[in-house]
């Protein structure tokens, strides 16, 4: 356990190679410049056959074929530019004021909280209770007793984060859309590390498997929550984005009203353990 540090970075960096290569493998090829899409376009009129003309006539038909064609070419060209020249004009029509576009922005916000309100409680509940159990294990055991596992901190947060992992990567296999359950579950595991801070009665073997199971709790929650988000049909999509961000800033609150609690447990209940 001495060396559980350099193990530790050692394990994460397997995780970290397979991330860069998938991201890498996803990354679209970008399209050919324009140069060179010219210089394709060329080639390939220049590979097709040109007939052979054989007398005045047909040079005089060829020619009067190209100057149709370009006749056309240019009255088309013309008539798109006029047609772009009225849709610019009627989207200048419809610019809202600044007052209008500031009020649609509320109301937008307004919606969008209405439709995420219980999904983003629960991430706030489930970000509030993994960081305060992360915080508690900090006081899991007593000072005095630190012979056997010296680094016990350290592998607590490594279990903590195999089963943010695990979870996190487990959507294409099982999604969980009653995610109010795994935050009921997620909170009484955060009661038991708060009791024990005090009292000390968890057994040290049992605190690995309760880590890893408040890690996995919270990757489900987090991962799940924002699926549905951008999936579920009762979000429009014109309101997915910022249902998204409006979810997002409930995780902020979570954690500061965690290291709230912390600061005031640390000093007065827990401020002689």
């Amino acid at each position: 356990m001495r060396n559980l540090d350099k193990w530790a970075f050692i394990s994460i960096v397997p995780a970290v190679v397979v991330y860069l290569a998938v991201s890498l493998r996803l990354i679209k090829e970008r399209a050919k410049p324009a140069k060179q899409r010219q210089i394709c376009n060329r080639s390939s009129v220049d590979d097709q056959t040109t007939p052979l003309l054989i007398n005045t006539t047909d040079i005089l038909r060829v020619q009067r074929e190209v100057l149709s064609e370009t006749s056309s070419h240019s009255q088309s060209s013309s008539q798109s530019s006029r047609d772009a020249l009225l849709t610019t004009d009627k989207d200048e029509e419809i610019v809202l004021p600044l007052s209008a576009k500031i009020k649609e922005f509320f109301l937008q916000i307004r919606r969008c909280f209405r439709l995420v309100a219980w999904l983003a409680f629960n991430l706030a509940v489930v970000q509030f209770s993994s960081y305060t159990i992360r915080v508690a294990a900090a006081k899991a055991r007593p000072k005095h007793d630190t012979a056997s596992c010296p680094e016990l901190y350290a592998s607590l947060q490594l279990c903590f984060q195999a089963g943010v992992f695990a979870s996190q990567s487990s959507l294409p296999i099982l999604k969980i859309r009653r995610v109010g359950l795994l935050t009921a579950v997620l909170t009484i595991n955060m009661l038991l590390w708060l009791i024990n801070e005090g009292f000390k009665f968890l057994p040290v073997a049992l605190l690995p498997a309760l880590m890893v199971v408040a890690g996995c709790l919270r990757g489900a929650v987090y991962v799940n929550v924002f699926y549905m988000i951008r999936t579920d049909r009762r979000f429009p999509d014109k309101d997915r984005e910022m249902s998204a961000n409006v979810a997002g800033i409930f995780l902020t609150i979570g954690l500061s009203l965690s290291c709230i609690l912390q600061t005031i447990l640390f000093n007065t209940v827990l401020l002689p353990y």
